[in-house]
């Protein structure tokens, strides 16, 4: 076997093309490549700039080549730029947050159909900029008042499987200071209607297994409350662990389970 080495340039750096001709004249090529050496992205400290200087220090460079001629607006989270085709027809694009791509790209017969359109989506951008201002405020003061949602008996129940059901239930014993999270143990429940292919269970207070710390998570509103984390998962309450997200049970509802017979 004959070997020989050949050099070709790659950035900044070489790759070695090893070249194998075997004894029956087939040829085999192996590459021992390096990675390019690239110059460091520069950073660009916006710690000291104001709202509308970050805005023209984040821009990307396709937007800015893109609108380097066009008017430009910014309403809440839109920068909107007007301009004139080629034949003369006016047009709008609009970019929102960070986005490097614009989400509309519109030309329109008339100065006042662009217009109106532009109103639209300002009308829009508004109410979403209204709601989730208020879902903020709203989750904030819930959180600030955790311990009403959540006290100890209560139960919570989640559902999982592959090709069927299975349903798993925990209930408080522990409420911490903060209210942020919650200490449970899986808890048993009673079958109140049972059918070839399943059973329809009701959780009770019967607590049993291990100790776990679960996560409270609740809606903006107060009315959702639900606990996430990792809990013990086999029929003992102990051992190993499957993280679950879990809603609290309002003391009425049954929960459909796969028959053991009908489960894999």
């Amino acid at each position: 076997m004959c070997i020989r080495q050949i050099k070709l340039n790659f950035g900044e750096k070489m790759i070695k093309v090893n070249k194998y001709t075997k004894s029956d004249g087939t040829k085999v090529r192996s590459h021992k490549r390096s990675e390019p050496e690239f110059p460091e992205l520069k950073k660009i400290d916006t710690s000291k700039l104001d709202f509308s200087q970050k805005k023209e220090e984040t821009l990307s460079n396709r937007e800015k080549a893109y609108t380097k001629d066009l008017k430009r607006e910014d309403y809440l989270n839109l920068r909107i730029y007007r301009g004139t085709t080629i034949g003369g027809k006016p047009f709008v694009t609009i970019y929102r947050g960070r986005a490097e791509k614009p989400y509309t790209n519109y030309s329109f017969g008339t100065e006042d159909r662009r217009e109106n359109y532009i109103q639209e989506q300002k009308n829009w951008e508004k109410e979403q900029f209204e709601r989730k201002q208020k879902f903020k405020e709203g989750k904030k003061k819930a959180i600030e008042n955790i311990k009403d949602y959540i006290k100890v008996g209560d139960i919570f129940y989640t559902s999982w499987g592959y090709d069927q059901t299975n349903m798993d239930y925990i209930i408080v014993t522990e409420v911490s200071p903060s209210g942020k999270s919650v200490i449970c143990r899986r808890t048993d429940f009673e079958v109140a209607d049972r059918q070839m292919t399943y059973d329809m269970q009701k959780p009770t207070a019967e607590p049993f297994g291990e100790e776990f710390r679960m996560l409270v998570d609740v809606g903006y509103d107060g009315n959702s409350v639900s606990l996430k984390g990792s809990y013990p998962y086999l029929h003992t309450g102990e051992g190993s662990k499957r993280r679950g997200y879990f809603s609290k049970w309002d003391g009425e509802q049954t929960f459909y389970e796969t028959n053991p017979m009908f489960g894999h």
